[in-house]
């Protein structure tokens, strides 16, 4: 490799020559901190280079822009690779280029019109650069019809490709460059777009950056009957909905209901936490590793209008199917009911139905929104239960439809695991000599997250889940999520037993410690 000699003296001189600096006079220039800085460095740097120690050479290279939001908005779709550059060409130029063509009168053609040799033409306009342009006048002469531009033709094959490839995206097909390829050249080849198109390598690239087109690895495989299956269910949703809608029409003032079982692990933890990066492996600690495979099932009711049953059903699973003689926490705000297992049997859907749905406060008229759970498809049981009085329309779920159109998994169930995984993180974070998982602190923890969530200030929160499932066309005011709330920056405020706060009460707006909210039950 050959490296150039430097001469310092003369960098320098160049240097003061540029910048109007004279040598020659011997007056000091005195220099600030910054000034001496960079004075210091670029010394150092010319010497270097005088010496050899400092090599420069130029680097040129390509990045991806990973930060880009949108597409490439500016590509002309023009194909680079194999065009030859040449002036747009208009239709003033090509009629003028015609009349001069056609004024010959030294040669005829055989139809007896005037006629100019290439030359001639070459040499009164200097875009007629090849033969390719003579055809395309006499083409113009013949049809009348002006050639379109090449990029507005190969924009409208980028877009008729865009709605192809979003076709094959909605069926779940597999497929990559190659048969995207296929597809261009086939679709150019259809309808005629550009005689010369090659779907080079470059245009391909611009193209899936324009539309926002890459690879990604499959997450999940799934059978043509399971997407059939889908297709049907979504039709079955929609039944639903309009259903639903004719009966809110025939029955002004009828409120809507819907319950949801929800599992609820003993000690629940989030999957994600902070760590360094790069960690291959992330830890955590657990109070009990057993206690985070058990649950208890929660039942609670919810309404459209952001009602929130007062009473919340609680399932419990005890070995001998019954609880210790030396009893656990009840409240008159909770249905306790045991079993060998947490999942509820038709004699416990019973007592819920008793005791709670048709145990206190029931509207005259009433749809009630229940999952396709056997118990909760058999409508002659759950009438028995209610009073002969009110209006009951039943509808249930679609098998499978639940994560689309349940609004209790849509927006409630998420919130009562948010608070109660946060609240296992704080209990370790804190070292809080606290067992969530224990009977009786865990059915405090579920009835003290029912009262929460049952505030006015988060009625809007529940009403929305039954907006984005579609039963309700009126969108909820804005809202805070209860999570954010209670844990948010003002739960940090002292508690007035001067401890540490932890929770923003959302009927008082006070902070309280972990002790004074969670484990006394707060109340005001």
């Amino acid at each position: 490799m050959y490296f150039p000699q430097i001469c310092g003296k003369t960098v320098v001189s160049h240097l003061a020559k540029n910048f109007g600096v004279d040598l020659a006079t011997k007056k000091e220039v005195l220099l600030n901190q910054e000034e001496k800085k960079l004075a210091d460095r670029l010394s150092l740097m010319i010497r270097m280079a005088a010496t050899g120690e400092l090599v420069m050479s130029d680097r040129h290279e390509l990045v991806r822009n990973e930060d880009e939001d949108g597409g490439d908005e500016d590509w002309d779709f023009e194909e680079e690779e194999g065009v030859e550059t040449k002036r747009e060409i208009s239709q003033k130029m090509l009629d003028e280029a015609l009349a001069f063509y056609r004024s010959g009168k030294r040669k005829r053609n055989h139809r007896g019109e005037g006629i100019r040799s290439f030359e001639s033409m070459k040499s009164r306009f200097r875009w007629f650069n090849n033969e390719s342009v003579l055809k395309l006048m006499i083409k113009y002469e013949r049809t009348g019809v002006f050639p379109a531009k090449r990029n507005i033709q190969l924009e409208k094959l980028a877009n008729d490709l865009n709605k192809e490839v979003e076709d094959i995206l909605n069926q779940g097909l597999q497929f990559s460059d190659f048969e995207l390829r296929e597809l261009a050249l086939s679709i150019n080849r259809e309808k005629k777009y550009w005689e010369k198109f090659k779907c080079s390598e470059s245009w391909l690239l611009k193209w899936k950056k324009r539309f926002r087109i890459c690879g990604r690895r499959i997450t999940e495989f799934v059978s043509t009957k399971t997407e059939r299956d889908a297709k049907k269910t979504l039709e079955l949703v929609e039944t639903l909905r309009k259903d639903i809608e004719t009966v809110f029409i025939n029955n002004p003032g009828i409120e809507m209901w819907n319950c949801d079982q929800t599992g609820l692990v003993k000690e629940s933890h989030s999957m994600r936490t902070l760590a360094r990066k790069g960690s291959r492996k992330v830890k955590i600690l657990v109070q009990s590793k057993s206690a985070t495979t058990h649950s208890i099932t929660l039942l609670p009711i919810i309404g459209c209008d952001g009602f929130q049953h007062e009473k919340l059903f609680v399932q419990l699973g005890e070995p001998k199917g019954r609880l210790p003689k030396s009893g656990c926490y009840t409240s008159s705000k909770m249905e306790l009911a045991v079993g060998t297992s947490h999942i509820m049997s038709r004699e416990t859907a019973g007592e819920f139905f008793k005791n709670v749905l048709f145990g206190g406060y029931i509207p005259p008229k009433l749809i009630l929104l229940l999952d396709s759970w056997p118990i909760f498809k058999d409508h002659a049981y759950i009438r028995s239960f209610a009073p002969p009085t009110v209006d009951l329309h039943i509808f249930n779920i679609p098998p499978g439809a639940t994560s689309l159109c349940q609004p209790a998994d849509l927006s409630y169930n998420r919130q009562v695991k948010g608070i109660q995984k946060q609240l296992t993180t704080m209990v370790l974070f804190r070292n809080i000599d606290y067992r969530l998982s224990a009977r009786d602190n865990l059915l405090k923890l579920a009835c003290q997250i029912h009262w929460v969530l049952g505030a006015v200030r988060f009625q809007p929160f529940i009403a929305y889940g039954f907006f984005q499932g579609g039963f309700v066309k009126t969108r909820p005011p804005p809202f805070e999520g209860p999570k954010q709330y209670i844990f948010g920056p003002k739960s940090y405020d002292s508690c007035s037993c001067s401890a540490q706060g932890c929770t923003l009460c959302p009927k008082c707006e006070k902070s309280y410690c972990f002790n004074c909210f969670w484990v006394n039950l707060h109340r005001c």
